[in-house]
C-alpha cells in the first residue's frame, strides 16, 4: 500500500522531534524514512522513563515519536503522563505489534496515531496528518477560546452596565435575561422578570404601540422615541430605549437598553414652559409700558379738567369716574409688570387688617357666589414692610387655589394677628425663627392635599390643576415673595380636610403713614426751572401743564441728546425730570452724562418698567424714580422731595462707613455727601474701626456682605465696641436672614436696610439713628 508523499502544499521546514526509542537501527530507519519523503527533522533521541519527563517539561517539539516497549516504560505509560500533566503535543507510537484492544485504548489516552515497524512507509503520512490536525484543534480551541472571551466580556458588559438592559424573544416575548440594573430600579426580582412578557412592563396604553413597533423590521441599532415603563410599585417611568435585533441561543431575540428619563422629560417639559412664560412676559411688559404712556395721559388730563371745573358740576362726577377707572387700569398693568418682573419694588407699611378689609369685596367677585368668606381680623392692628402690589398678589394666587379646591362650594376663612413663634406653640420647622410676626392665616374647607403634594406645592411648574387650567407659578411667586420680605409660609392640610396657608412676616418698625385726602395738600413749586424730557408729544404736554401751574418754570425736550444741548447752554436748570425709555439716547443714559458735569442738579426718572442693567444701576444710585402712571400729587410730592433733601440740616453729622468695596463705598459716600454728610472711610474694620473712628462718628454703617469675613465674624469684632461707644450702627446686607437679625441685635444693631436701596431711605435712616442718638 502506497501512501502521499505529501498533504499540504506548505513550505517545508525543519520539525523538531523527540525520538522515544532504544533501539539504534529503528531509529535511524524511522529518520531516514521521514527525510527519504521531504520531511526536515531535529530529532533528539531518548529511551530513560526521567529523560523522557525532563526532556518534554524543559523542550518545545513539534511532535512525539515513541517505541511501544521501553526498558521499565511502555509508551502508552508516556502518553497518560504526557496528557495527564497537560501537554498537548502530537504523539504516534511506532511499535512492531499492537494489539487492537491495546490500539484503543492508546487512542483514548490520546495517542495520535501508530505506526507498526514493518509499515515505516505510513510514517511520514501518519507525522504530516497528526501535524496537521493539531493546527487544526489548535486553530479551532483558540476560536472557542476567544468565543468564551467574548461571551464572558459580553456578560461583564451586560451585567455591569448602569443602565437596565435585558433581552427578549421575540416570539412569545418573554424574557431571556435581564440585568443587575433593571432588577434594582423597576423592583422585579430576575425570577419575576424571567416569568413575565415585556408587555407586562407596560401601562396598558401602551401595549398597542408596542404591537406596533414589534411589527417592523429593524437592522442593526434602533433608537425609539420615549415609551413609558411601570416599575413594580405601579409607577409610571418615561424611558429612552435603544435595542438591537441577536441571536440568543438560538432563539431570535432583541436586545434592549433603557434609560429613564422621566427627570429629563420633566425638566424639559419645565423648560419649554418657562420658555413659554417669559415670551408672554416680555409682551406683557411691552404692551404695559406703552399702555402706561396712555394711561398717565388720561390720569394727567383727567386732574387737570377736575382742577378747572366746580366740584358740583355734573362733569365733575364723570371725571371722577374716568379717574377711579384710570387707578383701576393703572393697577392691572402693574400685575403685568409684576409677571413679566419688571416691576420696581416699592415697599411700603401696610396694615394688614386694612389690605384685608379692602380686599375683601374684590376677593368676593374672585370666588363666587357658593363660598362664604369670613374675616377674622385682629384686635391689635398688624404692621408689615412689603410692596402693596406684592401682597394682593399673595392674596390673589392663594385664594384662587382656594376656590378651585372647592368646587361646590364652601368656606374661606381669612384671619390677622401677631405670632408669638417663641411660644412653642407652633411646628418644629419654626422653631428657627423665633420672634414676634404678622400673621395672615387663609383656611379653606376644600378637598386638601396628600402628603406628596403638599411637599412640591411651592415647586416652580407643578400644578394639580387639568392641563391648561393652572401654569404652576402662583403658589411659587407668593413664596418668593414672602421670602424676598423676610417672611416664611407653612401649609396644613390633609385629603378631604382642607388647607391652612399661615404666612409669617415681620413686625414694621415704622409707624404706618397719615391718610389724608392728597388732592387737598398745596405742594407747590418755588419758581425752580425743571427740564422735562419726553418724547411722547400728549404726555410731554400734560406734565408741562401740571408743572406750570404749580409754580414751577418748565423748559422741555424731545429726547435725551435734545435735553443735553439744552443743559449744556448754561441755564441754571434745578431739577432733570426725564423718560427712560426714549429714542436716541435714554433716560438713564443721559442721566449718566450730565451727573458729573452738573452734580448739583437733581433728576428723576420716570419709567413703566426698566430691564437694562445701566438704568437699575442709575436708579440704586439717585433713587429718584417715579412710576408711571402717577397723579399729579404723586409728581409734586416727589418733586418737592428731591428738590428738599439736601436743605436738611445734617452737615455736621459725621457717618463711619465699613465698606470693603471700593465701587460700593464710593456708591454710599457719594450719597451720603450730596446729603450734607461727612464720610469715615473704615475699609474691611480691621485696620480703621479703632476707638477714635467711633469718638468723632455720629452713625456707623456696616456692609454685612465683607469678602473677607463672615457676618459672624463682623458681629463678634463690633459687639464689644458698640457696646462702649454707644454709636448707633445701621446694617446693609443683600438679605438677611432671622439668624442674621439675632446676631446683628446681639453686636448693637440699630436699624437695617436690605439692598438696593433708596437714597431717601438712607438718609432717613441716618436721621433718624442720629435724632434718636
Amino acid at each position: 500500500m502506497s501512501y502521499p508523499s505529501t498533504i499540504s502544499s506548505k513550505q517545508k521546514q525543519v520539525h523538531r522531534i523527540l525520538l522515544v526509542e532504544d533501539n539504534a537501527n529503528d531509529s535511524a530507519l524511522c529518520l531516514h524514512k521521514l527525510k527519504h519523503s521531504g520531511i526536515e527533522v531535529d530529532a533528539q533521541l531518548i529511551h530513560d522513563f526521567d529523560e523522557f519527563k525532563q526532556a518534554v517539561s524543559t523542550g518545545a517539539f513539534n511532535l512525539i515519536l515513541s517505541d511501544f516497549n521501553l526498558p521499565g516504560w511502555t509508551g502508552l505509560d508516556g502518553v497518560r503522563w504526557l496528557r495527564t500533566s497537560g501537554f498537548t503535543i502530537p504523539f504516534i507510537l511506532v511499535t512492531g505489534t499492537l494489539e487492537d484492544d491495546l490500539a484503543v485504548d492508546c487512542v483514548k489516552e490520546g495517542v495520535n496515531d501508530y505506526v507498526l515497524k514493518d509499515k515505516l512507509d505510513r510514517l511520514p503520512f501518519a507525522f504530516r496528518r497528526a501535524l496537521q490536525e493539531y493546527a487544526t484543534w489548535q486553530e479551532r480551541n483558540r476560536a472557542e477560546e476567544l468565543l468564551r472571551t467574548s461571551e464572558e466580556q459580553y456578560r461583564l458588559l451586560f451585567e455591569a452596565n448602569p443602565n437596565p438592559m435585558w433581552v427578549f424573544d421575540l416570539e412569545t416575548l418573554q424574557f431571556l435575561a435581564v440585568n443587575l440594573a433593571a432588577i434594582e430600579h423597576y423592583g422585579f426580582s430576575r425570577q419575576e422578570f424571567m416569568d413575565m412578557t415585556i408587555e407586562e412592563i407596560r401601562p396598558k396604553k401602551e401595549i398597542e404601540r408596542l404591537w406596533l413597533e414589534l411589527g417592523k423590521k429593524e437592522q442593526g441599532r434602533h433608537f425609539s422615541r420615549t415609551w413609558q415603563h411601570r416599575k413594580k410599585n405601579g409607577s409610571i417611568i418615561d424611558v429612552a430605549i435603544t435595542s438591537s435585533v441577536i441571536t440568543f441561543y438560538g432563539r431570535r431575540a432583541k436586545l434592549v437598553l433603557a434609560q429613564d428619563v422621566t427627570e429629563k422629560e420633566s425638566l424639559e417639559r419645565q423648560l419649554r414652559q418657562a420658555q413659554k412664560m417669559e415670551a408672554i412676559g416680555q409682551l406683557a411688559s411691552g404692551v404695559a409700558h406703552d399702555f402706561n404712556n396712555l394711561l398717565q395721559i388720561i390720569m394727567g388730563s383727567t386732574e387737570l379738567a377736575l382742577m378747572r371745573i366746580a366740584e358740583d358740576s355734573p362733569a365733575a362726577a364723570k371725571l371722577l369716574e374716568v379717574k377711579t377707572a384710570s387707578h383701576k387700569a393703572a393697577g392691572l398693568t402693574r400685575q403685568l409688570l409684576l409677571f413679566s418682573r419688571q416691576d420696581i419694588s416699592e415697599p411700603q407699611t401696610l396694615d394688614l387688617n386694612s389690605v384685608v378689609a379692602a380686599s375683601e369685596k374684590f376677593l368676593r367677585r374672585l370666588i363666587g357666589e357658593n363660598i362664604d368668606i369670613r374675616c377674622v381680623l385682629s384686635g391689635i392692628h398688624p404692621r408689615v414692610t412689603i410692596d402693596p402690589s406684592h401682597m394682593e398678589q399673595i392674596l390673589m394666587n392663594i385664594i384662587i387655589n382656594a376656590r378651585d379646591a372647592m368646587p361646590k362650594g364652601g368656606t374661606l376663612t381669612i384671619e390677622t394677628g401677631i405670632e408669638d413663634v417663641t411660644s412653642g406653640s407652633l411646628e418644629p420647622q419654626l422653631s428657627s425663627i423665633a420672634g414676634h410676626y404678622a400673621l395672615l392665616a387663609i383656611s379653606d374647607t376644600g378637598q386638601g392635599m396628600d402628603a406628596d403634594t403638599k411637599d412640591r406645592i411651592f415647586d416652580p411648574f407643578f400644578t394639580t390643576k387639568e392641563k391648561g387650567k393652572g401654569t404652576g407659578l402662583g403658589l411659587a411667586t407668593v413664596h418668593g415673595i414672602i421670602k424676598h420680605a423676610g417672611g416664611h409660609i407653612t401649609v396644613y392640610s390633609e385629603p378631604g380636610q382642607g388647607a391652612t396657608f399661615k404666612i409669617f412676616l415681620p413686625l414694621a418698625s415704622t409707624r404706618l403713614p397719615e391718610l389724608l385726602p392728597e388732592d387737598n395738600i398745596p405742594i407747590l413749586g418755588q419758581g425752580e426751572t425743571i427740564l422735562l424730557v419726553e418724547d411722547d408729544p400728549s404726555l410731554r404736554a400734560t406734565v408741562q401743564e401740571f408743572l406750570a401751574e404749580s409754580g414751577y418754570q418748565v423748559l422741555t425736550a424731545n429726547d435725551g441728546l435734545e435735553a443735553k444741548a439744552i443743559v449744556d447752554q448754561g441755564k441754571r436748570i434745578e431739577l432733570l425730570l426725564t423718560d427712560a425709555v426714549m429714542p436716541r439716547m435714554s433716560g438713564p443714559e443721559l442721566i449718566a452724562s450730565l451727573e458729573s458735569k452738573y452734580p448739583d442738579m437733581k433728576t428723576i426718572l420716570m419709567t413703566g418698567y426698566t430691564d437694562d442693567v445701566d438704568g437699575r444701576q442709575i436708579m440704586a444710585r439717585s433713587a429718584r424714580v417715579i412710576q408711571k402712571p402717577f397723579t399729579r400729587h404723586a409728581l409734586l410730592e416727589k418733586m418737592r422731595a428731591v428738590l428738599d433733601a439736601t436743605r436738611i440740616e445734617v452737615k455736621t453729622r459725621t457717618v463711619l462707613l465699613m465698606e470693603d468695596d471700593s465701587g460700593y463705598f464710593e456708591l454710599i459716600a457719594d450719597i451720603l455727601r450730596s446729603s450734607g454728610f461727612r464720610v469715615l472711610p473704615a475699609g474691611n474694620g480691621e485696620a480703621m474701626f479703632t476707638e477714635s473712628s467711633f469718638d468723632t462718628a455720629d452713625v456707623a454703617i456696616v456692609d454685612l456682605d465683607m469678602a473677607d469675613k463672615t457676618r459672624f465674624e463682623i458681629y463678634k469684632m463690633l459687639e464689644p465696641k458698640c457696646a462702649r461707644n454707644g454709636v448707633p450702627l445701621l446694617f446693609i446686607a443683600s438679605s438677611m436672614s432671622t439668624t442674621d437679625r439675632e446676631g446683628a441685635v446681639q453686636a448693637g444693631a440699630d436699624a437695617f436696610l436690605t439692598k438696593p436701596f433708596s437714597t431717601d431711605e438712607l438718609v432717613s435712616t441716618i436721621n433718624n439713628l442720629v435724632a434718636k442718638g
